[in-house]
């Protein structure tokens, strides 16, 4: 008999929710966002629905876009930035398999 239970871990949000989430808890609008960032707003918006294939495709933009967008929230960028770098080198894997 075993004294440990398991334990469903939920997957963490994708970095993208995440961003979205924490513009919203601080009253940002993506306008005011797009001014802040000199990003427009179809790609913040983009980059919050993880329409990564929307935004440019060379991988320095878009990290710039991820890092851009938690610097105009007065937030980390690392935390973001290795989350995404994360997610799609998983999903960069899959697709090759």
């Amino acid at each position: 008999m075993s004294i440990f239970k398991k334990k469903k871990l939920e997957p963490p949000k994708r970095v993208c929710l995440r961003l979205r989430e924490i513009r919203k808890k601080k009253g940002v609008s993506l306008e005011q966002l797009s001014k802040r960032t000199k990003i427009s707003k179809d790609f913040l918006q983009a980059l919050e629905e993880c329409r990564f294939q929307d935004l440019p495709m060379a991988e320095v933009y878009q990290k710039n876009f991820v890092k851009s967008y938690a610097e105009a929230l007065s937030i980390d960028p690392d935390q973001f930035l290795q989350q995404y770098m994360s997610e799609e080198a998983d999903k960069n894997k899959k697709m090759v398999h």
